[in-house]
């Protein structure tokens, strides 16, 4: 059995979808069959290049009638509503991070998915690089408790004052800023890797560079975080501290520490640092530097979260961030918004 995917939403030359269907054509059990975007000829240039004989559909019901699962790459603020309608088809769900912009949107798209008992599943891409998966196999054999974990993600492009407002900015659009964007990232992380559930989240939040020149819908005020800094603890007692922020970081990095001893790596580098302890006792010796496996970067990455997708059409075990388990991340990442606006520290105009 070949499953049959259908894409909602393409992208303009660049972007998410690409990166997924580039991963599911390399996928022998699958197939592109059905492609939908508002604009037409945009959906007919992506399924030429990637599917030739997919369907270019005049609407997300006629692609529903003609595939297994469909993988959403759509606007943030359109991820629920997709969400819910493939449900209500009785199709398996991949969608893009973020599930929705607020909390209400992600419980109506959970509620939806249990409902119809469909696949389901978010697209947390990083936890299929091989950092996580050392990370998750040293904290399975090493560890039974973890004390504290420490992290940073963020990018540097709209570090640049003259790039003028975009959707990131707008809050009805994409939801938060660099909180959601990239805390959401670390926190399915520390689910995945360390087992680790936020049970109390709390966070400052600043907006450096509030006013951009204006953007095609002619806003100017930038409406969510550039940076944020988020404390929280974990249901087992773990503290967590973790930076983001869109106007100057690097590689998602993570130092990681328990009765195992202390674990640090960073994205941009091909191996993991181990500094080893007994349960119960001191550290021991020197630390290890543990060499990954070398699957390319980012694409690499996209072709193994695919392959899981596509085992999951296929009613195959796969282990992946399902809708549900979005749920709690953003639950974790309203509590510390609502955190962050009641301790504002934006700086003035």
């Amino acid at each position: 059995m070949r499953a049959k995917i259908g894409m909602v939403g393409v992208g303009a030359t660049v972007g998410i979808a690409h990166n997924h269907a580039q991963g599911l054509i390399k996928d022998p059990r699958a197939d592109i069959a059905a492609v939908y975007d508002l604009d037409k000829e945009r959906a007919a240039a992506f399924a030429a290049r990637y599917s030739p004989a997919a369907r270019v559909c005049e609407s997300p019901e006629e692609l529903f009638s003609l595939v297994d699962a469909v993988d959403i790459c759509t606007p943030n603020f359109t991820h629920a509503d997709y969400v819910v309608r493939t449900a209500q088809a009785h199709r398996g769900v991949f969608v893009e991070k973020p599930l929705a912009v607020n909390l209400e949107e992600c419980r109506r798209a959970a509620e939806a998915v249990e409902k119809a008992g469909v696949f389901n599943m978010v697209g947390f891409v990083y936890r299929f690089a091989p950092h996580a998966a050392a990370l998750r196999e040293l904290i399975r054999t090493r560890f039974t408790k973890i004390y504290s974990i420490s992290g940073s993600y963020g990018a540097r492009r709209l570090a640049d004052p003259t790039v003028p407002f975009e959707w990131r900015m707008d809050a009805t659009l994409s939801g938060g800023g660099a909180l959601d964007d990239f805390g959401s990232h670390l926190l399915d992380l520390l689910f995945f890797s360390c087992g680790v559930k936020i049970k109390k989240a709390a966070c400052l939040s600043t907006t450096s560079i509030p006013r951009r020149a204006p953007g095609p819908g002619g806003k100017e005020l930038v409406e969510n975080d550039d940076s944020s800094a988020l404390t929280a603890v974990g249901e087992r007692g773990e503290l967590v501290s973790l930076l983001m922020t869109r106007l100057g970081m690097d590689d998602i990095a993570l130092r990681v520490s328990g009765d195992g001893g202390l674990v640090v790596l960073s994205y941009g580098d091909d191996f993991i640092t181990y500094y080893p302890k007994e349960t119960g006792g001191a550290y021991q010796g020197e630390p290890q530097r543990i060499a990954l496996p070398g699957i390319p970067h980012f694409q690499g990455w996209f072709d193994r979260e695919m392959a899981a997708f596509v085992d999951g059409v296929l009613g195959k075990e796969t282990e992946v961030c399902s809708v549900r388990d979005a749920l709690a991340i953003q639950q974790a990442l309203d509590a510390a918004a609502r955190s962050a606006r009641e301790e504002k520290v934006c700086p003035a105009d």
